[in-house]
């Protein structure tokens, strides 16, 4: 990979980053500060409110940017190789997923069907997780693979329909957009296991769930920690939300070392599958 497209990456991982953490702080104050509870919206004009929203969307927008910019530059050699962040961070997901599933199925009186395919994927995620610092490459990898992204379809679901705050409340539309952009990071995922990878859509997904995810969990999480009892958030949720978090920018870390100089036919290969 030429020098120039490496400092091109890290200048967008790095914006894209401080950004998240910016709109983190700002949804943290906007919910402690300017959210009327009653409503289920921010204040009238709040100005942290906006940013918290607007933010991730710059994100995403350097994220299509850089997806651009890197076509024809680059291709992914092989699939990104374990190293002590991504075996952490895999291995942590994974527990908190099967900690997730117990809690919910445990808590839960009578579960819905959604809520009940999110349990079971999240089960076979955590096999996934716990194992993919180990077996990455074996067959039956790729079977699994696709667990994560059918849990964050089913998360998604089960969001959308979840009672007690309206539809475009700025909070569930915050986690929505989170578990939608997750499913797409996790959808691209699962190429790898067929050798069919694209650097700039890869880019533009993990990115853009790195923004949408630290920003759903993070300004959460904090008011979790400083014990805020206004908002019922189920820990464990966000405890693995930030799991989440932590793989994305595990695996973040390790794309550098699996890019090489563009192959033509690789590529043309992978777009002509998904054409």
């Amino acid at each position: 990979m030429k020098k120039s497209t490496r400092i091109l990456l890290t200048v967008i991982v790095a914006a894209v980053l401080v950004i998240t953490a910016v709109s983190s702080v700002f949804g943290y104050i906007a919910m402690t500060k300017d959210f009327d509870h009653q409503l289920c919206y921010f204040n009238a004009g709040s100005v942290y409110g906006s940013l918290y929203i607007l933010l991730p969307i710059i994100a995403s927008a350097i994220s299509v940017i850089c997806g651009i910019m890197l076509r024809k530059k680059v291709s992914f050699i092989k699939a990104p190789s374990a190293n002590i962040p991504t075996v952490f961070t895999s291995v942590l997901t994974g527990l908190l997923m099967f900690a997730s599933a117990i809690i919910t199925y445990t808590n839960s009186s009578e579960l819905s069907k959604i809520s009940t395919a999110a349990v079971i994927f999240a089960i076979v995620a955590g096999i996934y997780f716990v194992l993919l610092p180990f077996m990455g490459e074996k067959p039956f990898m790729v079977f699994l693979s696709f667990a994560p992204a059918l849990w964050a379809t089913f998360k998604l679901l089960e969001e959308y329909f979840r009672q007690g705050e309206p539809l475009n409340s700025p909070i569930k539309t915050v986690s929505l957009t989170m578990f939608a952009f997750l499913l797409l990071f996790f959808a691209e995922e699962i190429r790898f296991g067929f050798d069919r990878q694209i650097p700039g859509t890869y880019y533009f997904c993990i990115l853009s769930a790195v923004a949408f995810t630290g920003n759903a969990v993070l300004p959460k999480l904090a008011i979790i920690l400083t014990g805020d009892s206004i908002f019922e958030f189920f820990i464990i949720d966000w405890c693995l939300g930030a799991a989440v978090l932590l793989f994305l920018l595990a695996r973040l870390s390790a794309i550098p070392a699996v890019l090489g100089e563009y192959n033509e036919n690789k590529e043309k290969d992978a777009e002509s599958e998904e054409d």
